[in-house]
């Protein structure tokens, strides 16, 4: 257990230790190419932009030093930073945003990979040396053809409580990924986000036999509209796929005959395709089969709690290519098919044989229907997230119609213009070249199944959108890493803001810490005198939050706060209690 324990502090701890990389603060005016100056003046440092300041690139960012950007908190409903892309002396949009290869941190801004003129770019972060990229509190619309491409070994992606919108094009089944790898990972985190309008796959990498996925932690994510794949990485070391809610992901109807599955006797056969891919056996000269595993045994695969709902409409499509005659067999795709597909899925045996994989569990999952076609629509009605905003549902009724017409032509039956066919991607703007709309998105939803589903009894997907339930998993946080890495399959118990005693008191407080100094953890008491909205947030030195504790209605009473601080490094740390008028700041000491 203290390895796992160990472990957990390493990688949260990564994930904050930029806030002490960078000592230089350089303030960056707004305007076109005022960001490139500046980094080619000042080199390493923290940029500091201003919230709602305009900064257009001239020419592509090249990160060959550790960099931070940081956007300045908006005011209540404005608009964050802006960076955009531009266009190459030739005219073309640049094909990515920034090339990356050394640490870069972005935070607070909001990214948009398309031109004045409306060209979309191919790629936002193009990773070609090994390097570290931490994304939080971010939002990119439009990403275009990849959000994140991996040219090279040694490189790790850590991304947070960001949304990301439209990646690809309504034009093509093929159209790109979020994250793409050439060569092998380190570290692909990725927590508390919400994904509107995927491409083809949310995760790939090539068949290169150097490709090796070390750590893979896909958390709390809400993942709206996807085409096909999800996960396409095959050589994962460790893999924990959790709480996620997908609302529609792989609405196209796969065929078995577009999968070869690797068998024991040396030949292949039909295989049925699935959203987490994990079969490790390959060709070999194209005359024999490797039967053997190329990874340890004994690596983790965690797959458990999430949910995927399929509108009906996309089932009834299924059932629709199922009927015409010669017409080869269609399904929709499930995490991991079930025992009756056992003898044309690996990932079936694999997850079903603990003497072989005794660390590879596929359970808890919602709405994973393991027929090919659901005929009970109280089941799917049952699962629907119901979000609040019912543009998610029109848009729906256009993705259903664009996929059958894309079906017909992918399956070789009917042949048409895509540019006749409908459009389902979530646009808030007419002008993808002039953002003006602020929020984007509203992933907020209120089946109330769904909000107590996951492994801590939260809401599945990204809870952003549910602060009161963001605040009680960042007080857990390290705990609940630790649960799951210890791959324990029941849900737990967590422990949330405490009021302490039925005394009303007179007026606000906030109360020193204590221990103080503190090594991980303290308790936090402070006085709400009236009802309102209450938020308790830790911010280190340079006034960068790293921790909400409480953002939430609260009525009038004394309460108390577990920090656990083991995700970040030693200092000196402030935490600041907003409650109604008041306001109220005092000083913490991590010793580690």
């Amino acid at each position: 257990m203290k390895k796992i324990r160990f472990f957990i502090i390493g990688v949260l701890t990564l994930m904050c230790s930029f806030t002490l990389v960078a000592q230089t603060i350089v303030n960056v005016t707004p305007g076109y190419g005022t960001l490139n100056d500046a980094i080619t003046a000042h080199g390493s440092a923290t940029y500091v932009l201003q919230a709602g300041g305009w900064y257009g690139l001239n020419q592509i960012l090249e990160i060959d030093v550790p960099i931070q950007i940081i956007g300045g908190e908006p005011s209540q409903g404005g608009m964050p930073a802006i960076i955009q892309t531009g266009q190459a002396a030739s005219g073309t949009t640049f094909d990515h945003m920034f090339t990356v290869l050394n640490n870069l941190t972005m935070k607070n801004v909001f990214i948009v990979n398309a031109d004045l003129t409306n060209g979309v770019g191919t790629t936002v972060f193009y990773e070609n040396a090994p390097s570290k990229i931490v994304i939080d509190s971010v939002t990119v619309d439009p990403i275009g053809g990849e959000l994140i491409q991996n040219h090279t070994d040694s490189c790790s992606a850590f991304v947070t409580n960001s949304l990301f919108m439209r990646q690809g094009n309504t034009l093509s089944l093929g159209d790109g990924d979020i994250f793409g790898d050439i060569l092998s990972r380190d570290t692909l985190y990725v927590e508390n986000n919400t994904f509107v309008d995927v491409g083809t796959y949310f995760m790939v990498a090539n068949n290169d036999p150097r490709n090796k996925e070390k750590f893979i932690w896909i958390n709390h994510n809400t993942i709206i509209m996807g085409k096909a794949n999800f996960d396409s990485y095959t050589g994962k070391y460790q893999e924990y796929v959790t709480n996620n809610l997908m609302f529609n992901y792989s609405m196209h109807a796969m065929q078995n005959i577009w999968n070869v599955l690797y068998t024991k006797d040396g030949g292949p056969k039909y295989k049925w395709g699935c959203l987490i891919n994990d079969d490790t056996l390959v060709a070999d000269s194209g005359t024999s089969y490797i039967t053997s595993e190329t990874l340890p045994s004994t690596r983790k695969h965690f797959i458990e709690y999430n949910s995927n709902y399929r509108s009906q409409g996309f089932w009834d499509l299924v059932k629709y290519i199922n009927t015409q005659p010669g017409w080869q067999h269609g399904y929709l795709q499930n995490f991991i098919p079930a025992l009756v597909y056992l003898d044309s899925s690996r990932e079936t045996r694999m997850y079903n044989d603990k003497t072989s994989f005794p660390y590879f569990f596929d359970n808890n999952n919602i709405s994973d229907n393991n027929s090919d076609y659901i005929t009970d629509g109280a089941e799917i009605k049952a699962n629907d997230p119901q979000f609040v905003d019912q543009k998610i549902y029109t848009l729906t009724d256009s993705a259903i119609a664009w996929i059958k017409q894309s079906e017909l032509q992918v399956w070789g039956y009917q042949a048409s213009d895509p540019s006749t066919w409908p459009h389902y991607f979530y646009k808030v703007d007419v002008d993808d070249g002039n953002p003006t709309t602020w929020p984007r998105f509203n992933g907020a939803y209120t089946n109330t199944k769904l909000m107590t589903a996951s492994i801590e009894k939260l809401p599945l997907g990204d809870l952003n959108w549910f602060p009161s339930a963001k605040a009680i998993w960042q007080a857990n946080q390290a705990k609940i890493m630790n649960y799951i890495l210890a791959e324990n399959e029941s849900q737990m118990n967590i422990t949330s803001v405490k009021k302490e005693n039925s005394d009303l008191p007179n007026e606000y407080n906030l109360s020193q810490n204590y221990p103080n100094p503190f090594n991980p953890t303290t308790v936090i008491k402070y006085s709400i005198a009236k009802s309102g909205s209450v938020t308790l947030k830790v911010y280190n030195m340079v006034g960068q939050e790293v921790a909400t504790l409480v953002n939430q209605e609260q009525s009038a009473g004394n309460y108390s706060i577990d920090f656990n601080a083991s995700r970040l490094a030693s200092g000196v740390y402030m935490y600041r209690l907003n409650a109604g008028n008041f306001t109220a700041t005092k000083k913490l000491i991590l010793l580690k």
